[in-house]
């Protein structure tokens, strides 16, 4: 798709009013110089590779108990920060501590990126939200002074419209968001990529980790086709560099907490949905998915927030019409309440979305701004295992996946001691089931030697292992090489 001059690529602005002036709309030229400045942004974006050191990933958690995830020097984590405006607006040190304890815990976790999923205020009135978006700004001022690439995603919280209605969307104009964290806030970092229209309620980075690129791409509010359009476009030109791209999408609204797409309409399903907020031309979470993430297969990661209902963390996957996985979560813990039922104003929850590819998975955990581990046994899940996005799925093995070859949950969950785990077979395989704690130690493995096609199940003993989430995983393997894992998660209580 070729850029016009009303949809700009704000990569460093001045030069790029300057390059579109010379274009003087001439179509042809302002493609060739919107793919000369991408090539000049990757360029620059590679040259600033740091070291990736070793991996500690240790979870301080005082509350509860200590929580190691196991990594490689190929695993990396990705933060995301809930809805934070009710936390601006009540709890003003609980905000400042979450940037904090990222700062402090970079190296632990080989933090890489950090996307903020909107709600910057609670109310944009001329006077307390000022105040408000000054308090969220002081929290990203920690993250910036790291260097960290981030975003911040523009809620419905967040538009100047709410002066008159809280919450209340109407016009898309979003001054005091852009007052502080305008393009002006990422002058001279080279993981900026650029801005729709020079405002960051839509816009993008870039950054590698290792050998392979990242891209984030943030869009606005249930966006409008418009933006789509200015998106599409700027996948298009990267894609023209670097084909094997991968693209994370953030945006306020998308996922709802029952696992389902925001449709439009105005019945109990479309709640807190674009029509909600005057938005009908907007598109939906369903729109969204149709007319642009489905179409883009470098696109394997979609985050959201927005949906405040329990439970506060999920997801779901679907494969896209280029046969490749993509994992869509959402997760907003801005009304999480105590045991009483007492506001907590998000509690400092935020979730660490750490990406393993040599384990072909992603994996979600929840924990608060002193590193305790979102509580056991608490409304809604604190962590996820999810699959490695940016897999091809052939009709064939989409096949595998859904049908013949099947793990299930297990059951009952949670258990007292013993619990059994079904699974089906395509055709005869060698397989096992291993058991890990939370750790991923493996405590148990069993060779269940070579099984015939078909449905099966066994039986785990647990009773000599201490409470908590552990994870199984089966493994099988045919006679002609075709290899199957999956892996679930199981809860013992005792």
């Amino acid at each position: 798709m070729v850029m016009t001059p009303t949809e700009p690529i704000c990569i460093n602005i001045k030069l790029t009013q300057h390059l579109l002036a010379r274009a003087n709309g001439n179509r042809r030229t302002i493609r060739r110089l919107s793919e000369s400045i991408l090539i000049l942004l990757f360029i620059f974006s590679f040259s600033v590779i740091k070291s990736e050191g070793q991996i500690n990933n240790v979870f301080a958690d005082t509350a509860m108990h200590k929580q190691v995830l196991s990594g490689t020097d190929s695993d990396f984590t990705i933060v995301l920060f809930p809805d934070i405006q009710n936390m601006v607006d009540y709890a003003q040190p609980l905000w400042e501590s979450m940037p904090k304890w990222v700062i402090n815990n970079i190296s632990n976790f080989n933090v890489k990126a950090v996307i903020g999923l909107g709600d910057n205020s609670n109310c944009a009135d001329t006077n307390s939200s000022t105040n408000e978006f000054k308090e969220a700004s002081k929290g990203w001022d920690l993250i910036s002074s790291s260097h960290l690439p981030y975003v911040i995603c523009t809620g419905n919280h967040d538009y100047d419209s709410s002066v008159t209605s809280c919450g209340q969307v109407g016009s898309r104009e979003a001054t005091r968001f852009n007052k502080f964290f305008g393009v002006n806030r990422y002058s001279g970092e080279t993981w900026f990529g650029g801005a729709y229209h020079l405002s960051t309620q839509n816009y993008f980075i870039t950054f590698p980790i290792q050998n392979q690129q990242y891209v984030i791409l943030a869009l606005e509010f249930f966006p409008r086709s418009s933006v789509l359009k200015w998106a599409q476009g700027i996948l298009d030109s990267i894609n023209n560099i670097h084909p094997d791209i991968k693209v994370i999408l953030a945006t306020h609204a998308y996922l709802k907490t029952d696992g389902s797409l925001f449709p439009h309409g105005s019945g109990s399903q479309a709640v807190y949905g674009p029509d909600t907020y005057g938005l009908k031309s907007g598109n939906s979470g369903e729109d969204l998915w149709n007319n642009f993430i489905k179409m883009n297969k470098n696109i394997g990661v979609v985050v959201s927030g927005h949906d405040p209902r329990p439970p506060y963390l999920k997801d779901t996957v679907t494969v896209n019409a280029s046969g490749y996985n993509v994992v869509q979560m959402v997760s907003n813990f801005q009304d999480y309440k105590d045991s009483n039922g007492n506001d907590t104003w998000g509690n400092g929850y935020m979730v660490l979305l750490k990406f393993s590819p040599s384990k072909d998975s992603l994996y979600a955990t929840t924990i608060d701004s002193t590193g305790r581990v979102y509580p056991t046994g608490a409304t809604g899940e604190g962590s996820l295992t999810m699959p490695w996005p940016w897999t091809i799925i052939t009709s064939e093995n989409q096949l595998i996946e859904n049908k013949d070859f099947f793990l299930s949950q297990n059951y009952p969950n949670p258990f007292y001691q013993s619990t059994t785990i079904g699974f089906d077979l395509k055709e005869n395989a060698t397989v096992n089931l291993d058991i890990f704690n939370v750790l991923e130690e493996k405590v148990q493995e069993y060779d269940l030697g070579q099984m015939k096609a078909g449905s099966h199940s066994s039986t785990v003993d647990l009773s000599n292992y201490k409470n908590g989430m552990y994870l199984y995983r089966l493994n099988a393997i045919t006679s002609n090489g075709e290899k199957y894992t999956s892996m679930k998660q199981m809860i013992l209580i005792k």
